[in-house]
């Protein structure tokens, strides 16, 4: 420091060196020490470790501000404020995006919002961020992860019947764990392999939590692995299960059906991601400065190697038919998983009745699912609106609007499903209907216009 510096620029250096030792200590010394850690000699491995008796707590220290809770709700919601304290993105009982900024629910490439369809709880069909050269990868360091690691045990052991915390679970491991070695730098494979073995375990002790088969197989997809993806979505759709439990089936024909939407778009991006890494940097022109930086993935680009790649469009979109339709059928039929031998057809510029004749969509069983639909999210407004919904009233009615609408939309097309929205966000999530339920909450509002906004911006691009 220049010792003819003002006093002012002393005191602001001194301040900038006490923030800069307070964070580095925050990150090597988050956990709190025992009695006994002051004691040792500090090992190579641990050299950071700094003799602090701040660091060690005390019962003393902490008795007063402990208090009683006596129902289950508010101690799980407890967890998630505790969680959300330490760093880990929730999306459960809480507006994340109002209280944690950088983790949003806007995935984007260029900075629009794209193709990440978003279901509760915390079920992202994908999770891409593509940005210009830095993949979205979560930055936290390995203690605090493993601290929040033991807290969801310790958590799911505690409430195994809270369907949300295994989920959260998987998503933590989705952006967290050590990314797989040789993967593309996309966060679609980013994180997939703790995720899926997490997913495995808990399957073991929770196989009647839908929420779980949905993670298990939205990390698969994540991974790649489509048909295995599917494999997962079709077993738990085809269950004989229990009345309690298929109040959650929603969230499983919401999420298959968008996954399915988005799938052509989602490999085109690897794609593109791919292609640009491989291509050769220019060099240099003497006397400039190298540049690492690659070009953007742009939407355009994107929707045209989708547009391309047709046979997979055709099918996937196809696919997501059959899927909502069935979400309409159930549960008076039973849910088919689709033909496994079903080979996609040519190329086609657009998804039509007549083309999805092969996975037995015809044109009588659209349009009493299109009834049913309606019927349905008619009846779930009326019990919000009379007080008489519970919460699984009004998370079949987001997922069932969602599918409502991308139902519509390969169907009729962008007009029906806008309708679809405008209609059932007034009724269902309006002013009157937010204020007679105290299950609606503003994330569920939130979620349910980016869906909408992501499946305007989509077609946008696509015209």
């Amino acid at each position: 420091m220049d010792p003819d510096s003002t006093r002012e620029e002393k005191l602001a250096f001194v301040l900038r060196e006490w923030v800069e030792e307070e964070e580095r200590l925050e990150y090597f010394q988050f956990m709190p020490s025992r009695s006994w850690a002051l004691t040792q000699e500090p090992t190579d491995e641990d050299e950071e470790d700094e003799a602090d008796p701040d660091r060690i707590v005390l019962f003393d220290d902490v008795k007063s501000l402990l208090f009683t809770l006596h129902t289950d709700e508010y101690k799980v919601q407890l967890i998630y404020t505790f969680l959300r304290f330490l760093g880990a993105s929730t999306r459960s009982h809480v507006e994340d995006n109002i209280h944690n900024p950088e983790h949003s629910y806007w995935d984007t490439v260029d900075d629009i919002p794209f193709l990440t369809p978003s279901t509760t709880p915390s079920t992202a069909a994908f999770d891409a961020t593509f940005t210009s050269d830095q993949p979205r990868t979560a930055s936290m360091d390995e203690p605090r992860q493993q601290f929040i690691r033991r807290v969801y045990s310790q958590a799911i052991t505690a409430f195994p019947a809270e369907p949300s915390l295994v989920a959260e679970a998987i998503r933590f491991e989705s952006e967290y764990s050590t990314k797989p070695k040789g993967s593309v730098t996309t966060g679609a494979t980013n994180n997939s392999l703790e995720a899926r073995k997490l997913a495995k375990r808990l399957m073991k002790t929770h196989s009647m939590n839908l929420h779980l088969w949905n993670q298990y197989a939205l990390a698969e997809y994540r991974a790649g692995n489509v048909a295995e993806a599917r494999k997962v979505y079709n077993t738990a759709l085809a269950a004989p299960l229990p009345e309690s439990v298929r109040v959650d089936i929603p969230v499983l024909f919401r999420s298959y059906a968008e996954a399915e939407f988005y799938l052509p778009y989602q490999s085109a991006i690897i794609t593109v991601t791919e292609q640009q890494q491989q291509q050769p940097q220019p060099q240099p022109q003497p006397q400039q400065i190298p540049s690492n930086s690659q070009q953007p993935v742009t939407t355009k680009r994107v929707v045209q190697v989708a547009d391309e790649a047709g046979a997979e469009l055709h099918y996937s979109h196809a696919l997501a038919l059959y899927v909502l339709t069935a979400a309409a059928e159930a549960p008076a039929t039973p849910f088919t998983p689709p033909p496994h031998n079903h080979q996609p057809h040519a190329r086609a510029a657009t998804t039509s009745i007549g083309s999805v004749t092969d996975l037995a969509i015809t044109p009588t069983r659209i349009l009493k699912a299109r009834h049913v639909f309606n019927q349905r999210l008619d009846g779930l407004v009326a019990r919000v609106t009379d007080c008489l919904a519970t919460q699984s009233d009004v998370m079949s009615l987001k997922h069932t609007l969602v599918s409502y609408a991308l139902f519509e939309y390969l169907t009729n097309g962008l007009v029906p499903a806008c309708q679809a929205y405008d209609r059932y966000l007034a009724t269902g999530f309006g002013s009157v209907a937010a204020a007679t339920s105290p299950y609606i909450t503003q994330k569920d509002i939130e979620e349910l216009w980016e869906s909408y906004i992501r499946l305007v911006y989509l077609h946008s691009e696509l015209h």
